[in-house]
């Protein structure tokens, strides 16, 4: 599944000439993808509280959040 999203959400992005008017919107693949990642966190979230007692060290928020900023750019 996360090749063909991969491919389909690059080719949403840059608006590729080969991709023709597909490009114009997200695929199914895609989707689902989003889908997944949105439900995983969700249910992360949820079932996740009191899991862990202890916050997670300063330097770990900081390297995630970096490595996030990075990614979203």
């Amino acid at each position: 599944m996360s090749l063909p999203a991969v491919r389909e959400w690059y080719e949403y992005i840059e608006g590729t000439e080969a991709a023709g008017a597909a490009a114009m919107k997200l695929g199914p693949f895609a989707w689902i993808a989003v889908a997944t990642v949105c439900l995983e966190t969700m249910i992360s979230i949820k079932f996740g509280q009191g899991l862990y007692p202890r916050r997670c060290p300063r330097s770990v928020r900081l390297a995630w959040g970096i490595g996030g900023g990075v990614g979203a750019a």
